[in-house]
C-alpha cells in the first residue's frame, strides 16, 4: 500500500474494483478525510487503449465533478501520478446498500421509499446535467449512519465497462443492466431508471426481478421477459404501490 498519492496521505485500503483500488486518505492541508479511487487502466489494455481510457476517464469524471447534489458523492479532484489516474472524492461513513439489504428478505415499504426517493431525485439532477451513471446498483448506493443516501461512482462505470469490453472482459453482474446496455446501444437516463426499478423490485420483493445461473441466460431474460408482478412476490406490499411494478 502506498504511503502517499499526490498530496494525500494514505491511511488504509478500502477495497478493490475492476480497474484499481480505493483508499482512505487525508488531505494534509485541511485535515479532511477523503476516498481515493486509483484507476490502473494500463494493466488491462494496450498502450492505445490505455490512452483512450485515460481521455475518457478525464472527460467522464469532469462531467461528474460538475454535479452538486446532497445525494451524490462529491468529487474533489482528478489527479495523475506515476502513470495512473486517481479520483479524490467525499468519504462517506456507513455501508453500501448491498451490505445493508437482507438476502431474501423484503424491506419494509417505507424504509425502501426513504432510500429510493433521494436516489431518484439525484438521478433527475444528474440527467438534467446530461450525466448518466450507467451502473446503478446496491453496491454503488452508500447509506450514512444518519440515513442519508449517496450515489457514488458517477462516470467511472462507463470508463471501466468500455475499456474492459474492448479487451474481451466484463465487469460485474448484468442483473441491474437495462436492455439497451446489454445490446451495447447508446444509453440515456432511461437506463438508470431501469436499474433503479430493478433495485426497487429487489428491495421490496426480496429477490431480483430477473434471475439465472448463466450470465447470457440472465441477459436474455432481461431483454425478452416481463418479471413476475411484485405483489405476487410480496403480497404485503401496499396496494397503492402495485401499478408502479
Amino acid at each position: 500500500m502506498p504511503e502517499q498519492i499526490g498530496p494525500y496521505q494514505i491511511v488504509e485500503e478500502l477495497g478493490r474494483v475492476a480497474m484499481g483500488m480505493v483508499f482512505r486518505g487525508v488531505d494534509p492541508g485541511i485535515g479532511r478525510a477523503v476516498a481515493i479511487n486509483v484507476i490502473r487502466s494500463q494493466e488491462f489494455s494496450t498502450a492505445d487503449e490505455n490512452a483512450e481510457a485515460r481521455l475518457r476517464f478525464t472527460r467522464e469524471t469532469s462531467a461528474a465533478g460538475r454535479l452538486s447534489h446532497p445525494n451524490i458523492v462529491t468529487v474533489y479532484q482528478l489527479g495523475e501520478e506515476r502513470g495512473f489516474q486517481y479520483l479524490v472524492m467525499e468519504l462517506v461513513p456507513g455501508n453500501s446498500l448491498e451490505k445493508l439489504k437482507g438476502a431474501g428478505t423484503p424491506m419494509k415499504a417505507e424504509q425502501a421509499l426513504q432510500i429510493l426517493r433521494p436516489i431518484a431525485d439525484a438521478l433527475d439532477h444528474a440527467h438534467g446535467e446530461s450525466v448518466v451513471h450507467r451502473d446503478i446498483k446496491p453496491a454503488n448506493i452508500l447509506v450514512r449512519p444518519d440515513g442519508r443516501v449517496k450515489i457514488t461512482d458517477f462516470g467511472i462505470a462507463h470508463v471501466v465497462s468500455q475499456t474492459l469490453t474492448k479487451i474481451g472482459m466484463t465487469t460485474g453482474t448484468p442483473a441491474y443492466m437495462s436492455p439497451e446496455q446489454i445490446m451495447s446501444s447508446k444509453v440515456d437516463g432511461k437506463a438508470d431508471h431501469f436499474s433503479l426499478a430493478v433495485m426497487a423490485y429487489e428491495m421490496l420483493g426480496g429477490r431480483k426481478p430477473f434471475e439465472a445461473e448463466a450470465p447470457h441466460t440472465l441477459m436474455l431474460r432481461i431483454r425478452n421477459y416481463e418479471p413476475e408482478p411484485i405483489h405476487n412476490v410480496n403480497p404485503g406490499l401496499p396496494r397503492e404501490w402495485w401499478p408502479a411494478f
